[in-house]
C-alpha cells in the first residue's frame, strides 16, 4: 500500500473511542503500525483517510485509478462543394 506523504511524513488518525488523535511520523513508523494490525480495510469514515487498520487507525493511501480502454475518436469528413464564380 502506498501511503500519502507530505515532506517525508505520513499523517494518520487514531480513534480512541473518546477522541480522535492526529499523528505524524515517518513512513517506517506508519508501516509498523499497519504491520502490527490484524485487519486492513477500505474506509470512508474520515474524509481523506481511506485505509482503516483494526477499526482504530486511519491512513491516507493512494488508490490506483482504474484504467478503461477508450475507443479512438473517429471523425467524419464533410464534403464541401466548390462554388464557381459566374
Amino acid at each position: 500500500m502506498k501511503l500519502v506523504t507530505e515532506h517525508g511524513m505520513v499523517t494518520w488518525l487514531e480513534d480512541t473511542g473518546f477522541t480522535l488523535l492526529r499523528h505524524a511520523g515517518s513512513e517506517a513508523q506508519a508501516q509498523a503500525v499497519i504491520a502490527s494490525g490484524k485487519t486492513v480495510t477500505e474506509s470512508n469514515r474520515y474524509i481523506g483517510f481511506n485505509r482503516c487498520v483494526d477499526g482504530r487507525f486511519y491512513f491516507a493511501a493512494v488508490t490506483p485509478k482504474k484504467t478503461t480502454a477508450t475507443k479512438p475518436k473517429t471523425t467524419t469528413a464533410t464534403k464541401t462543394k466548390e462554388v464557381k464564380p459566374q
